[in-house]
């Protein structure tokens, strides 16, 4: 029996309809339809897809190591292009996110040692960035700095629901009106965000219901969203339009005058 079939099945010999399961593990009900049907191109992969596994089996009464072990076999847990952007040395510190990030009942009692790693692994980045900048501190009165490079942040899963990397491309907006844009982001439920303005990655994590972000930006600001329906904003005080369809990560592009010009699954 494959991994779809097994977790359905086990969910109703337990009476529990995918709602109930929903409110229960905090994975979108989108999420759990996509694995009932073995549909793993519709979730998110590497540590992301086993903690939803792990959620899934335990509420069902299933052994979650097991669940998780069956699943790889049939799998492969093929990890996501975002996380083959990880630096070598990243990858102990994701490896060892806890599952309990999916666990409510985990959750409860305050962030847990799954948020720990998080922040510890994003500032394992952002030295590593520092490092890098400063080593080519020697040549800049030669000649003018290159853009940076993308900074590179560690796998966290969630949601909610982790989008792929914005490209090099989106990361190099740049200003040309030197008006003002102020977007204000907020998570209606878990929700992975990235936002980058003026070529600055301002964002990068996922954000928790209630959670808002104001962002401040002079030329295009570029936004990766996890789960379209869980996140709302404004720009300049305007509410934006809907930014897609639940469970499916979008990339939205906005000009300089604050109109979305592109939208990317």
């Amino acid at each position: 029996m494959d991994i779809g079939t097994t977790l359905r099945t086990a969910r109703q010999r337990q009476e529990l309809s995918l709602e109930q399961l929903a409110a229960t593990t905090k994975i979108p009900v989108g999420v759990l339809q996509a694995i009932e049907r073995n549909d793993f191109e519709h979730v998110p992969r590497g540590i992301f897809a086993r903690g939803f596994i792990r959620a899934y089996a335990r509420e069902v009464g299933l052994d979650p190591e097991e669940t998780v072990g069956q699943f790889l076999e049939e799998t492969g847990d093929v990890i996501s292009s975002m996380a083959t952007m990880q630096a070598a040395e990243q990858a102990p510190a994701d490896e060892e996110i806890d599952d309990r990030q999916f666990d409510p009942a985990a959750s409860a009692s305050g962030p847990g040692l799954g948020y720990v790693l998080i922040v510890a692994a994003l500032l394992v980045a952002i030295i590593s960035f520092n490092r890098s900048a400063a080593s080519g501190g020697a040549t800049a009165t030669a000649a003018p700095p290159a853009p940076p490079p993308p900074a590179v942040g560690a796998e966290t899963m969630t949601a909610a629901l982790r989008p792929a990397a914005i490209s090099t491309d989106e990361l190099q907006a740049v200003a040309t009106s030197g008006a003002t844009l102020r977007f204000a982001l907020e998570a209606q439920g878990p929700c992975w965000v990235e936002a980058v303005a003026d070529g600055r990655k301002l964002v990068y994590r996922l954000m928790q219901p209630g959670e808002r972000e104001i962002i401040d930006a002079e030329g295009e600001v570029v936004l990766r969203v996890g789960d379209p329906a869980a996140l709302t904003y404004s720009v300049n005080g305007r509410p934006g339009e809907p930014l897609g369809q639940a469970g499916i990560p979008v990339t939205v592009r906005f000009n300089t005058a604050g109109e979305r010009v592109e939208l990317a699954s």
